[in-house]
């Protein structure tokens, strides 16, 4: 009887503020929690996102396409195909709202897997590298979002979802609805928490609307794999 006195002799101002108080734990709580909107996935992606163009030995422009930033070193993230049968010492990178080319070394690529691994000497210094998403599965019906310059229409952002993980041309892909055309290879696939799911690598030849990107995971391990053979941190 005592207990139940004490409760109700306790000031009614005390009782409203412990419960305020409780409410905005939860709605914090609930915050904390939700995934961050579509407009800051894409705000917070687009500076790590670059435009990468390759010149032949002649100087002429062959390939471009997109590509990001995967480490705070300066190693980008692109397609094989974009750079093989170009001139290795002019490959040229672009930040978005920046004039400046930054010339990028060719370190590593992988023609099975279509994947290459870039590094300029400086970045700009408000940019952060994406994170990549290292999950084994990836579900069907997740919403994306892929970041590239199709027909040269630089930072173009397109949303899709993912279809279906599947083996194409001999290589683990996620299959997407997302239009992978000439210049999104190389862009980073995102998902509902702003991490790089994969990585666009084209269209099926039987139709275009079949895009396959590299899966996260798989840029992840070849990246550790780097990391291994030449002590280079990617974080």
């Amino acid at each position: 009887m005592n207990s139940v006195r004490s409760f109700f002799e306790v000031p009614s101002s005390r009782i409203l503020a412990t419960l305020l108080l409780l409410l905005s734990c939860v709605y914090s709580f609930d915050v904390f929690m939700r995934p961050p909107s579509r407009e800051k996935i894409v705000n917070e992606a687009l500076p790590g996102v670059v435009y990468v163009q390759c010149n032949d030995k002649n100087g002429k422009t062959n390939y471009s396409s997109a590509g990001f930033l995967a480490s705070r070193y300066g190693h980008i993230i692109t397609t094989a195909h974009t750079i093989e049968d170009c001139n290795h010492k002019k490959v040229k990178i672009w930040f978005k709202g920046s004039n400046r080319v930054h010339k990028s070394l060719v370190l590593k690529y992988n023609r099975f897997l279509d994947i290459a691994i870039l590094q300029v000497p400086t970045t700009p210094k408000h940019i952060r590298p994406l994170k990549l998403d290292t999950s084994l599965y990836y579900d069907p019906g997740d919403q994306v979002i892929l970041i590239g310059h199709p027909d040269g229409f630089a930072w173009t952002v397109m949303d899709g979802v993912i279809s279906a993980e599947r083996t194409y041309d001999n290589v683990r892909s996620v299959q997407v609805t997302t239009p992978i055309i000439p210049g999104t290879s190389g862009g980073p696939l995102l998902n509902k928490n702003g991490r790089v799911v994969g990585m666009a690598l084209g269209y099926a030849a039987i139709n275009h609307t079949l895009g396959f990107t590299l899966p996260g995971r798989t840029i992840h391990m070849l990246l550790q794999q780097f990391n291994n053979e030449t002590s280079i941190r990617f974080r």
